[in-house]
């Protein structure tokens, strides 16, 4: 990737961080641009592009994380319930062996 249009959405994707609009952000990045309506317009949809790009990478990385949570979570709760299941089972098996006993 050209470096000028790296440095360009890095730019835009600070302003956009702060509260600014995607368009609003790239019109701020090219404000100091010197060059031809049509290649501004051309760097504009590239830099638009790279942050799409980044965005659905972002989105990828943090539901595959959210993904691995709950998946670690199902573990976790079924090793709980696991336990509990046993020590009700062991609980139930000492209550019979009392109802067993003799009477004193």
């Amino acid at each position: 990737m050209d470096p000028d249009i790296q440095r360009l959405t890095d730019k835009a994707r600070g302003k956009i961080r702060g509260g600014y609009f995607a368009p609003h952000a790239i019109n701020y990045a090219l404000r100091g641009l010197r060059m031809p309506a049509e290649e501004k317009e051309a760097l504009r949809r590239k830099i638009a592009q790279e942050l799409n790009r980044r965005n659905q990478l972002r989105r990828k990385k943090k539901l595959i994380t959210v993904q691995r949570v709950i998946k670690r979570r199902k573990a976790i709760l079924e090793k709980i319930t696991r336990e509990e299941q046993r020590r009700e089972a062991q609980h139930m098996a000492r209550e019979r062996r009392d109802h067993l006993l003799p009477d004193p």
